[in-house]
């Protein structure tokens, strides 16, 4: 991982750290120029990522490429190396009206991880196969990531050319754990199960750490990759969801 720290003010509200994360690394995939954050005129900003044809490293073995950050819990380890037991996650999320979907690229989306290392704990996906979108869980077989559940909250086409509001309320747990979304304030998913990937090797155990942006995964031919961006903003983590940013923001 670079250690390259991504100054983000935007996850700061007047001093206040109950809706704080880590701070950022940019991933050390992560393609060159790809980040930038942006101000409005109005004073508000967002974090604009973005993909084209290219990748760095092991990626390109998986016809993978992203533009991502990654939160630094291996560095600060305030709760270990991993999330509180239980809390609130919140982000907006901005996709253009021309972003391609997971099947005209061949790949899969993540726009959104809590992952452990060697893959997601869990992640907000549009595969391939689907215009939906929705969480993803994974299990280890083989030393590798297989797919283990899917759960949808909303379509692809729903979200384009509109800032599209996600809360995650989730308890981290291999077998206990719970994890309920909502979707521009609407309730679209309550699982109650494992929420942590089961069987990873003994130096994954413990870690999840929070990642954003675009990580198109596993296409045919990353030469073939259509550029596109994410916006992110109010990106949070509290342990109530009403100091989440994307909730603070809006009741200014």
């Amino acid at each position: 991982m670079k250690k390259i720290i991504f100054i983000i003010l935007l996850i700061t509200v007047s001093g206040c750290s109950k809706n704080t994360f880590e701070p950022f690394f940019v991933h050390d995939r992560a393609l060159p120029n790809s980040i930038r954050e942006i101000k409005n005129s109005s004073g508000s900003s967002y974090t604009e990522f973005s993909i084209r044809p290219e990748c760095i490293g092991d990626d390109c073995r998986y016809g993978s490429t992203r533009s991502e950050l990654v939160e630094g819990v291996w560095e600060r380890k305030i709760y270990g190396l991993g999330q509180p037991k239980s809390a609130w996650y919140g982000y907006e999320i901005f996709l253009p009206d021309s972003f391609p979907s997971a099947g005209e690229q061949t790949g899969k989306y993540l726009l959104g991880q809590w992952h452990n290392g060697l893959c997601p704990h869990i992640s907000v996906v549009n595969r391939r196969e689907t215009d939906r979108v929705g969480i993803e869980f994974l299990g280890v077989s083989g030393g590798d990531c297989r797919r283990a559940g899917f759960i949808p909250f909303t379509e692809l086409g729903e979200m384009r050319n509109q800032w599209t509001k996600l809360e995650f309320e989730i308890t981290w747990d291999e077998k206990d754990g719970k994890a309920i979304v909502f979707v521009n304030g609407q309730k679209k998913v309550e699982h109650q199960g494992r929420t942590l990937t089961l069987d990873l090797p003994q130096k994954n155990r413990g870690k999840n750490s929070f990642r954003y942006g675009i990580y198109l995964c596993c296409t045919y031919d990353h030469k073939k990759i259509i550029p596109t961006y994410a916006r992110y903003r109010n990106v949070s983590r509290a342990t109530r969801r009403e100091d989440l940013l994307v909730n603070v923001a809006q009741s200014r």
